[in-house]
C-alpha cells in the first residue's frame, strides 16, 4: 500500500479504536459492533479516495476532496467513484 492509503485506512481505523474505548464503558458487545460498523462505513465512504491514491490518479487530491466534503451525498459519492475509476491518460503512457 502507498502512504496515502494507509492514512485513508488508518484515519478509518483511528476513529474506531477511539469510539470503542469510549463506548466501552457502557457494554463491550455494543461498543465492539459500534467500532466495526465506523471502520466498515467508513472504508465503505473513502473507497473512491483510496481507489485513487492506490491508482496513482492524478486528480488523486480533487478525488479525496470531493470525497470528504459531499460524499455523504449519494450523487457526489458515486461521481467520485467513477471519477477514481476512470482511465488516466497521463499513468496510461507511464
Amino acid at each position: 500500500m502507498k502512504p496515502a492509503t494507509n492514512l485513508l485506512v488508518g484515519i478509518p481505523a483511528g476513529i474506531s479504536v477511539l469510539v470503542f474505548f469510549i463506548a466501552l464503558s457502557s457494554s463491550f458487545g455494543g461498543a465492539l459492533v459500534l467500532a466495526l460498523l465506523i471502520f466498515v462505513g467508513s472504508l465503505i465512504y473513502f473507497a473512491p479516495s483510496i481507489r485513487a491514491f492506490e491508482l496513482e490518479h492524478t486528480n488523486a487530491t480533487a478525488i479525496f476532496t470531493l470525497n470528504l466534503a459531499l460524499g455523504w451525498l449519494l450523487i457526489p459519492w458515486v461521481i467520485a467513484l467513477v471519477w477514481s475509476l476512470s482511465r488516466d491518460k497521463v499513468s496510461e503512457q507511464r
